[in-house]
C-alpha cells in the first residue's frame, strides 16, 4: 500500500520516480480501483485519459488532486495504519522472544511508513 501511495504522491526528490508515475503508467493499484470507485465524473474522465495519448499535459496533477478531493489519500493512509496495528498485534502471540517481537514491530513500521 505504501508503494502505491508513493507511485501516486511520492516527491520525485525523494523516490527517485517522476510523481505520479504509477497514474501514467495506468498501473492497477488499489489507488487505482479505489479511484474508479469514488471520483466524480470529471475525476473519472481525467482517469481515463491519464496516460493515454490523449492526455492532457497537466491531468496527472489533476487526477492527483481529484482523488485527495475523493479522500482516496487519506483513506490508504488509514489502510496503512490498520494493516501496521493487525501485523504488529499479531506477533504478541507468546512464541517469539520480546527482541523477536521488536523486530517484526520495527520492519512493518519501516516499511509502512518509508517515503522512498
Amino acid at each position: 500500500m505504501r508503494d502505491d501511495i508513493l507511485g501516486v504522491w511520492g516527491d520525485p526528490r525523494v523516490t527517485g520516480k517522476p510523481g505520479g508515475d504509477d497514474l501514467l503508467a495506468r498501473k492497477p493499484t488499489v489507488l487505482w480501483m479505489a479511484a474508479s470507485e469514488r471520483l466524480d465524473p470529471a475525476g473519472l474522465r481525467v482517469l481515463d485519459r491519464v496516460g493515454t495519448p490523449g492526455a492532457a499535459p497537466d491531468d496527472v496533477a489533476t487526477l492527483q488532486q481529484a482523488m485527495l478531493r475523493a479522500g482516496i489519500g487519506a483513506w490508504a493512509e488509514d489502510r496503512v495504519r490498520s494493516l501496521v496495528e493487525r501485523a504488529t498485534q499479531g506477533v504478541d502471540s507468546g512464541v517469539l522472544t520480546p527482541s523477536g517481537v521488536e523486530g517484526l514491530r520495527r520492519a512493518a513500521e519501516s516499511v509502512a511508513w518509508r517515503d522512498a
